[in-house]
């Protein structure tokens, strides 16, 4: 009889120390998706940074190009000397002055004055904001929402899922371009909505 209720304690404690063994892999588990998500969004971002940050770099390196050329430019007039000519008599500036003459009314047309140029410079608008999904499941949750042509760059939502999720959503804060921008996505069984700074985002064709 003893050596029954030995086993049968044995075993009771053997099965306890079974489910506490596979809660502990399942929660180690679980804390490395976690942690693996919050890294690819710490890249994410950073990525979305040092764009900016080259953007900026080559916005001031281009004004600074053309201050370079200007002072060259002042020198190279300056040194530059117009040629002396000798003087004409009134006779001589007439023959070499062309005139045209308006063969209808007879007029004189003066060709001393410059033609006025006009220069139409095109400014190409701002590209349209839209948003694509990455790793969908079976029931159109998908894993990322890359939002392209915000003002930060290309900016990558992660939505941290499993293949049975119906729906879910977050939003939050992104900085960039001297202000801070907010978002929101929301899934549902496939329908998405997306917003940037109170805008609608479309969806990418």
């Amino acid at each position: 009889m003893k050596a029954f209720i030995f086993c049968v304690c044995f075993l009771g404690l053997s099965f306890v120390g079974m489910q506490i063994f596979v809660k502990m892999r399942a929660d180690e588990a679980a804390a490395r998706r976690v942690a693996g998500a919050k890294k690819a969004a710490r890249q994410a971002e950073e990525a979305a940074k040092r764009a900016e940050a080259e953007a900026e770099t080559a916005k001031k390196a281009a004004p600074q190009g053309e201050e370079a050329k200007r002072p060259e430019a002042a020198v190279e007039t300056s040194n530059s000397t117009p040629p002396k000519s000798s003087p004409a008599t009134p006779a001589d500036a007439s023959a070499q002055m062309p005139q045209i003459v308006n063969a209808a009314r007879g007029d004189e047309i003066d060709t001393t004055a410059p033609p006025t140029v006009r220069s139409f410079e095109k400014r190409s608008a701002p590209r349209q904001m839209y948003y694509t999904t990455v790793d969908v499941n079976k029931i159109g949750v998908p894993g990322r929402v890359i939002i392209h042509n915000t003002p930060v760059g290309n900016y990558t939502v992660l939505l941290i899922r499993s293949s049975g999720t119906l729906g879910m959503g977050g939003k939050g804060t992104a900085r960039g371009a001297g202000r801070t921008y907010a978002w929101e996505v929301q899934a549902n069984r496939g329908s998405i909505s997306v917003s940037w700074d109170g805008q609608s985002v479309p969806p990418g064709q």
